[in-house]
């Protein structure tokens, strides 16, 4: 398995269709990537007064967190498209840890933003485009995964 290349392995007969969901998952994680570094640099876009106001350290660390996995889930475009010479592990691992990360993550966040408990107060910071990123950042994790999952899954069973 370390020794094998992105380039190695038989022809696929679902690659063009990888491909292109691979594609616009990593379009939407550079989106969510965008996002998520513009409010770690300070941009006020979309959040709500209370959430602008109250900015922490905590804050700061998870959104800086979330632009890093979602760049890390590129690394699924490379192993759908085998046009690479690195070992095959490389891109793996960051699609791997890019995508587990954005579905665990955002998966908590939507549990703790539905569900009534301690860690939701209930404002505006958890509804709005926060909530939306959020989604947009687990559905795009989940499919991440997929792709990855099946593109393995392909190359294992030839």
């Amino acid at each position: 398995m370390f020794a094998t290349r992105v380039e190695d392995g038989p022809p696929s007969p679902t690659r063009e269709l990888q491909v292109f969901v691979a594609r616009g998952t990593v379009l939407v994680a550079g989106i969510l990537a965008i996002l998520n570094l513009s409010w770690v640099l300070g941009s006020p876009l979309g959040l709500p007064p209370d959430v602008i106001a109250g900015r922490s350290f905590m804050f700061y660390l998870g959104h800086g967190v979330n632009a890093a996995v979602a760049i890390a889930a590129a690394g699924l475009s490379i192993v759908v498209g085998r046009r690479s010479g690195r070992p095959l592990w490389v891109p793996v691992t960051l699609a791997w840890i890019g995508s587990g990360a954005m579905f665990g993550w955002s998966m908590w966040l939507m549990l703790v933003v539905l569900t009534p408990n301690g860690f939701n107060t209930g404002g505006p910071g958890s509804a709005g485009v926060v909530g939306l990123v959020s989604l947009f950042t687990l559905l795009t994790g989940l499919v991440a995964g997929l792709t990855g999952a099946f593109a393995l899954a392909e190359r294992v069973r030839s």
